[in-house]
């Protein structure tokens, strides 16, 4: 699966600021993606979407969280998509923790 395809199909359903962040080479995986959601209903929207635009791969992925708890972890095995409310994104402050890797900003 190209992490591209991933990243758009999270630009088609509105996620918005959309930034991967590609880790190095002996990191568990390739790209981290964080995504904002409008609201609980859409963070599970954006979720849904990403599944399926894995198509027959899904099966090797894994989906942690709740769209109540306005953070939810995609994980399909070379890529970790968080998709994250933006009170919680700003909270935990993942981009920070991700900063050094050079993070590359997508948008509409």
């Amino acid at each position: 699966m190209n992490i591209e395809t991933i990243i758009q199909a999270l630009l088609d359903i509105k996620g918005t600021h959309v930034v991967r962040y590609a880790l190095r080479p002996h990191d568990l995986v390739d790209d981290v993606i964080l995504v904002t959601a409008q609201n609980s209903v859409h963070l599970g929207a954006i979720v849904d979407t990403t599944d399926k635009t894995l198509g027959k791969n899904r099966e090797a992925s894994r989906l942690s969280g709740r769209p109540e708890s306005g953070w939810m972890i995609f994980d399909g095995s070379s890529f970790i998509v968080h998709v994250l409310l933006d009170n919680v994104r700003e909270m935990y402050d993942l981009d920070r923790l991700f900063s050094e890797r050079g993070g590359v900003a997508y948008h509409h």
